[in-house]
């Protein structure tokens, strides 16, 4: 134990505490600063020498990388992964897994018609694939293409009859109908 009173004592965990809120505070408060700056979240890099200037790596022009970034940005930024999407296609047009992954970014950024249409085409050359028959479902379901999406969704199940989000869907599709079918009725 010390002999200063600064060290032990009532007073020192208090001073501790208000030493911690307070770096916590500014750290908070930092965050806060770069999130509404608008500058999007980069990794930091460290430079060698202070002096040089920090580096920031982009995406190798490569497939896997493209459609690995893909991926990895449409649940979080699918108009930025758009443009990576569409590269890894156009690396690789025959794979089917860049297509399909392409039908989904554009389901998510609402581009129906073309996410449709890609993942028609990967359907038709891989008509097991239950991931991609459910994309398809889901992007004729968001273009109240209520028919074909319930054909889409029935295959799903088909397929794979434990598959819960198809399920679901289609129950939602199925109420959706019912409720179209009796606002349509003329009230007696």
């Amino acid at each position: 134990m010390s002999d200063s009173p600064q060290a032990d004592g009532p007073g020192a965990t208090r001073r501790a505490l208000r030493t911690y809120a307070a770096a916590a505070v500014s750290g908070f408060l930092l965050l806060i600063f770069f999130v509404r700056s608008g500058e999007p979240a980069r990794p930091r890099a460290t430079a060698a020498v202070a002096s040089e200037p920090v580096q920031y790596v982009s995406i190798p022009d490569t497939y896997q990388a493209q459609s690995s970034y893909c991926m990895q940005q449409v649940p979080v930024a699918p108009q930025q992964a758009l443009p990576a999407c569409e590269r890894a296609v156009a690396l690789d047009p025959q794979n089917l897994t860049a297509r399909h992954n392409l039908g989904y970014a554009y389901r998510v950024v609402g581009r129906l018609d073309l996410a449709i249409e890609t993942l028609e085409g990967v359907a038709r050359e891989r008509p097991e694939n239950t991931r991609t028959l459910f994309e398809l479902a889901s992007a004729y379901a968001d273009a109240g293409r209520i028919e074909e999406a319930s054909d889409r969704f029935l295959a799903v199940i088909a397929l794979e009859p434990s598959h819960g989000f198809a399920q679901q869907r289609l129950q939602a599709l199925e109420q959706q109908r019912v409720a179209a079918g009796a606002a349509a009725a003329p009230a007696r």
